[in-house]
């Protein structure tokens, strides 16, 4: 059974990236907006990690292979691998309670995966969403594959969890094309940037958990009144 919520997440080390990767998005904003769209991106993918600790049929609401796939597209498949890399193993430095034996497995299955979006593109006749089903369904045949040679239990496992999990990445992912395919400013066909809106709507979110986390600041100093960002020694 998952845990809660509140005790899988490490929440000031989410906190703390999450307001760095802001602050460097907004000051590149002009100056580099393709390395201030990654971090911004980076962000989001962290957030929207969250689902998947209360139960991993919710993975799939990660925004980042959505992301892994623009990347790959419009700046390149290296780079796209290397996003995508880093945003599985945000799934261990933000959570708890993770196998990293399994986490280490699906990063390189990522990358494969990833490597292969170029290809996708031009065979789906470059369709940007054929190209994001293409993924996952790449995604989840070499995780299967990967998983038939560590034992049959975990390839049924895999099994039982991709035909719940694939299904969603089809509607996440176009629900995720719909939404940022109307801005033109964020993802472009000659190449990647961020707009104002995200800008506004991610600063917002970062004001409410700064407010959150002032508040527990004065619950320390003062004793009073219940933390909601528990404090981590391993921070």
């Amino acid at each position: 059974m998952a845990l809660p919520i509140l005790e899988v997440i490490r929440w000031k080390r989410l906190y703390y990236f999450s307001l760095f990767a802001f602050i460097i998005s907004v000051v590149l904003f002009k100056l580099s907006p393709v390395i201030s769209a990654i971090f911004m991106f980076s962000m989001l993918s962290w957030w929207t990690l969250l689902p998947g600790r209360i139960s991993p049929y919710l993975m799939e609401i990660n925004i980042g292979d959505f992301f892994t796939v623009m990347i790959a597209l419009y700046i390149g498949p290296i780079e796209g691998a290397i996003f995508g890399f880093l945003n599985i193993w945000a799934g261990p430095i933000f959570g708890k309670a993770e196998r990293l034996q399994l986490t280490s497995r699906i990063s390189i299955v990522a990358i494969v995966a990833t490597l292969l979006v170029p290809t996708i593109y031009n065979l789906t006749g470059q369709s940007v969403l054929y190209t994001l089903y293409g993924y996952s369904i790449s995604f989840y045949t070499i995780h299967l594959a990967s998983s038939l040679m560590i034992s049959r239990r975990a390839f049924l496992n895999v099994m039982k969890f991709s035909l719940i999990a694939l299904p969603m990445a089809f509607i996440t992912n176009k629900a995720y094309l719909s939404v940022f395919g109307e801005f033109s400013g964020w993802i472009a066909g000659s190449g990647i940037g961020i707009g104002s809106e995200m800008i506004l709507a991610t600063g917002g979110l970062m004001l409410f958990f700064s407010l959150m986390n002032f508040r527990e600041f004065l619950i320390q100093k003062t004793g009073s009144g219940s933390p909601l960002l528990k404090s981590e020694k391993h921070i």
